[in-house]
This record gives C-alpha cells, structure tokens and sequence, in this order.
C-alpha cells in the first residue's frame, strides 16, 4: 500500500524585494537631494549677488553700472512754475520752451491735467513721472479708487496695455500714485493710464513702495506743498525681462526725489529702492537728488537757481523730512 503524502503545497509564494533595488532607490534619493542642494546654493548665490550689486546704487560707484536716459529740466521747469521758491528765481531765465513732441522717441512728453511724464517707447513705460502735492490735496479726499486701467491715447507711440501685466506675475505699480489723487475725478483717473504704470514685484508695490509713498503724502502735508519725480532704473549690463505683447520692461530698481519748495525750509531728498522685498528701513535707501541725477542722467527741479539747486541736491538729511 502506498500512502499519499500529506504535505500539501502553500497556494502563495511571497517573493521578497532584492535588496540591489532598495540600494539603487536609495542612492537615487541621495543623488536628487544633493542636486536639489546645489541648485539651490547657485540659486542663493546668484541672488546675494544681484541684491549686492543693487544696494551699490546707496553706497558704491553709480557711474559705470547704470543707464543714462534723457534731461527733463526744461519739462519739469515749463510744467511746473512755482514764483515763492526764491526771490533769485526772478533774475533766472525761465523762459525756455520744454521740448517738443518731436522728442526722440524714447522720451515722448506727454502733459496731462495732474502729472507729466516722459514716455519711453522701447521700455514701454516712463522714464519719469512729474506731479506736485500740496496739504489740500492730500486731506480733501472727494473720491475712491477707480481701478480703471486702461492705455493712454495721449502717447503717440502707443503705451502699453492691460493685457501686457496680465499673469505675468508683475503688479502695474504706480508711479504717480492713485492714494495721492483721491481729491479729483480727473486726477483719479488720469493716475491709471498705463503710461503712468511700471512692472513693480507685489513684495515692493505692496510693502516698501507703499510705505513710501504714504511717506511722501504725510510729507506733503506737513510741508504744505511738494515736487516729486519718480521713474524707474535699468542697469546697463543686464538683459531685462520682458512681459506682454508690447515687450514691457521690468526695471531693476525705482527712484524718487522730493522737494518742499516752501520758504524757509526748502529741501531735497531722494531714494532708490530696489525691484525686491525690502527688509531695510527706508532711510537706508534716502540718497542726494545729485546721487539719483547720476544714476538716471536726469536734471531735476532745474526751476532752482542754479546756486540754490547745487546746494539743496547735495544733500540728503533722512531725519530733516522726519
């Protein structure tokens, strides 16, 4: 007799990973995390670099790493004429015409009720903006923000668009700023032709530039009256991004310069901010109007005698505006 076994085969076989596979894995994770990590430190470099070489427009060489543009004194001296700056004021010729439409085209003038400006075609966007401030129109608010972004038919060359900011990750920063207009309907709107609008990182129009423009309001208003330019700044050795159809160019940083023309304590002060976020204070960026006159090639409030001029942009006292 033949007895059957009683063994019986197991139905499942668990089959067990090779441990070649899990290594490989493993070194995988390792191979990703290092390239991860030097990525990041190019990345860190890069980036402690450009902020370096930009706070060189506060302390360093402005001469040899920034773009010269176009002379708005004679625009800024025919759009704005204010007689009580100095009784010197009357023996200055002020009599030369601003230029004329047939500007080149990177600097079109262009005149609206509340604000002047340069228009530079190939940038898109000005080169400066020019508007006055006085205490009433800061403290007689008659009008709420309009948000109605639209082209400038007053530039000839064409301005850029709405369209040209959409998605682009760029806010449309003023240049002359809506808070400062909420006085007028006309001044309102004519503060969101995108003429007067500049590809400004959220971090900055949001934090730093806001900051500062509330700064310039209150700085109005003690004041009683106030001259302010503002534009962007490009670095010659860059080449600049660009967004939209229209080809906008985003600035690598921002200037401001004010003048309180009010007798007897007349003057000056400027600020470069760069195109980032902003941990400083803004006295660390507050430069002499000469400083940014260096950095842009412009020649601002030529309207100033010419001795009062030299010796009100040469300085630049933080704490005097404070």
């Amino acid at each position: 007799m033949v007895r059957k076994s009683t063994s019986t085969k197991p139905t499942t076989t668990r089959k067990r990973q090779p441990k070649k596979v899990e290594k490989k894995s493993f070194l995988k994770w390792i191979r990703n995390i290092v390239i991860y990590s030097f990525i990041m430190i190019v990345i860190g470099a890069a980036t402690a670099k450009y902020q370096t070489k930009i706070y060189d427009f506060v302390t360093g060489d402005y001469k040899h790493v920034v773009e010269r543009i176009t002379n708005i004194g004679q625009t800024a001296k025919d759009f704005y004429t204010n007689p009580d700056l100095s009784k010197e004021s009357e023996s200055k010729d002020n009599t030369k015409p601003a230029p004329s439409s047939s500007s080149p085209v990177d600097n079109e003038i262009v005149k609206h009720q509340f604000y002047a400006l340069g228009y530079n075609e190939g940038r898109e966007q000005p080169n400066w903006v020019s508007y006055k401030l006085t205490a009433d129109m800061i403290l007689n608010k008659k009008v709420k923000r309009s948000n109605n972004f639209r082209a400038d038919p007053s530039v000839k060359t064409g301005s850029a668009e709405l369209a040209d900011y959409r998605r682009s990750g760029y806010d449309r920063g003023h240049l002359c700023p809506a808070a400062a207009m909420a006085f007028n309907s006309t001044a309102m709107s004519e503060s969101f032709y995108m003429s007067n609008m500049s590809p400004q990182k959220p971090e900055l129009n949001r934090g730093a530039w806001k900051k500062l423009e509330g700064k310039v309001r209150g700085w109005a208003v003690k004041n009683k009256g106030i001259f302010v330019v503002t534009g962007p700044v490009f670095y010659l050795d860059r080449n600049h991004k660009e967004i939209g159809i229209n080809k906008v160019d985003v600035p690598d940083a921002y200037y401001k310069v004010i003048l309180d023309y009010t007798q007897p304590d007349i003057k000056t002060i400027g600020f470069i901010l760069p195109n980032s976020k902003i941990d400083r204070p803004l006295s660390f960026y507050a430069v002499s109007v000469n400083d940014v006159e260096i950095i842009t090639g412009l020649d601002f409030f030529a309207q100033l005698p010419d001795n009062t001029e030299e010796r009100l942009e040469n300085k630049a006292d933080y704490n005097r505006w404070n």
